[in-house]
C-alpha cells in the first residue's frame, strides 16, 4: 500500500514541478533515427530517456527532431546534457514546452524554430512553492487514509528530490553556459503561464544561434491557448538579464 501511495504522490510532485501537463493533446512516445537525425515526439520521462540512450548507442546522431510538452526533470537534464556535449542540433516540430525548453533547447547547438512552432517555457524547479506543509497537504489530496508517518517518509522524500533537483539544475545551467532565468523572465512581464520569447531576447541569455521567422514572436498561439495560456513576452530594456 505504501509502495502504491509513493508512487502516485511522486508522480503528483512530478506532474506539479515539470511538465505543461494539461496544454497539448495526449500522445505517448515515439523515437526513431533516420541516418544521423533523431526523432522524439511525447512526453519526457525517465524510462523514455533510458530508451533513448539505449537507442542511440554506437550511432552517430547530430540533430534531434523534438514534439514534447515536457516532463520530468532530471530524465530532460540528461538528455540536454548529452546533447551540449555532443553538439546536437534541435529542430522544433510544432511545439517545445517545459522542460523540453528549459533542458533540451537550451543546451542544443543550432537551434531550428519552424513557421507555427514554438518553444515556451513557465517557471522551473526554483519557482515551486516546495514546503513539507504543501505537500503534506497534497499528498492528503490524493490519499486521503494515509497515516501520518506515511505522509512523513513521503514529504522528505519530496524535499531531497527537489533539493537534488536544484542542485543539478544549478550545474546544468553553469555547464551550458545559460542564464536560468530564461525559464521564468515571463513572470516580470505578468504572464499568466507559459510565455515564448523573441530570438533576440533569448540570445540575450545565451540561447543562441537560432534560426527562426523574423516574426516568430507574433507567432498564432490561438491553438496552444486552448490547452493552456500561452503569451508572447517581449523584454524591455530594464529587465534585461544581467551579464
Amino acid at each position: 500500500m505504501f509502495q502504491a501511495i509513493c508512487h502516485c504522490t511522486i508522480s503528483l510532485f512530478l506532474l506539479l514541478a515539470v511538465s505543461l501537463n494539461s496544454a497539448a493533446a495526449a500522445h505517448s512516445e515515439t523515437i526513431r533515427i533516420e541516418g544521423t537525425t533523431l526523432y522524439f515526439t511525447g512526453k519526457i520521462e525517465q524510462h523514455t530517456a533510458d530508451d533513448l540512450f539505449e537507442q542511440i548507442k554506437g550511432k552517430s546522431i547530430r540533430k534531434l527532431v523534438v514534439s514534447s510538452s515536457g516532463g520530468e526533470v532530471m530524465a530532460a537534464m540528461d538528455i540536454g546534457l548529452w546533447m551540449f556535449e555532443n553538439s546536437i542540433d534541435i529542430e522544433i516540430d510544432r511545439m517545445c514546452f517545459s522542460s523540453c525548453a528549459n533542458y533540451l533547447f537550451t543546451a542544443a547547438n543550432h537551434k531550428t524554430i519552424p513557421p507555427g512552432s514554438v518553444v515556451a517555457w513557465h517557471g522551473d524547479l526554483r519557482q515551486l512553492d516546495v514546503t513539507p506543509e504543501v505537500l503534506a497537504e497534497k499528498i492528503r489530496e490524493v490519499a486521503e487514509e494515509s497515516s501520518a508517518e506515511a505522509v512523513g517518509h513521503l514529504v522528505e522524500s519530496m524535499l531531497i528530490y527537489h533539493q537534488d533537483g536544484i542542485r543539478k539544475q544549478d550545474a546544468f545551467f553553469e555547464v551550458i553556459g545559460v542564464n536560468p532565468d530564461i525559464c521564468s523572465i515571463g513572470v516580470e512581464y505578468g504572464a499568466e503561464d507559459f510565455f515564448i520569447l523573441s530570438v533576440a531576447d533569448m540570445a540575450s541569455f545565451g540561447v543562441d544561434d537560432i534560426a527562426a521567422a523574423a516574426d516568430y514572436l507574433q507567432t498564432d498561439l490561438s491553438e496552444f491557448n486552448r490547452y493552456v495560456p500561452v503569451a508572447a513576452v517581449k523584454l524591455d530594456a530594464g529587465l534585461q538579464p544581467a551579464d
